[in-house]
């Protein structure tokens, strides 16, 4: 049973689907929303700058909305929300509605429009 969301660093950081299962999957629609080569070289650009530190999630969150292939406002604003999405909202058990309805286009769900 997922009892929190992602972001959230509570003594169960390392343990169910909360920290590996739903943000793994999260980067597989988010190299989709960027493309392989923006992924890459988005995941390329915050190794370099990050390294032997740490980093936010509104800095990842940034960084990768600076690969976006269209970085409109709308664009943004709808990789914010896929973010929210993803890493932020604790859905419970079940499928179905119970799971992050924003994906990397051409995947199953709501898809991702910019």
């Amino acid at each position: 049973m997922c009892t929190g969301a992602p972001s959230d660093p509570r003594p169960t950081l390392f343990s169910g689907s909360k920290t590996y299962r739903r943000p793994g999957i999260s980067y597989i629609a988010l190299r989709r929303i960027l493309g392989p080569a923006n992924f890459n070289t988005a995941l390329q650009q915050i190794q370099g700058t990050y390294r032997q530190g740490s980093i936010t999630e509104a800095q990842l969150e940034t960084a990768f909305a600076s690969f976006l292939p269209r970085p409109s406002p709308s664009c943004k604003a709808e990789l914010s929300r896929f973010f929210i999405h993803w890493w932020d909202t604790v859905y419970p058990p079940g499928g179905g509605a119970n799971r992050p309805q924003i994906t990397g286009p051409g995947l199953d769900g709501g898809g991702f429009h910019c």
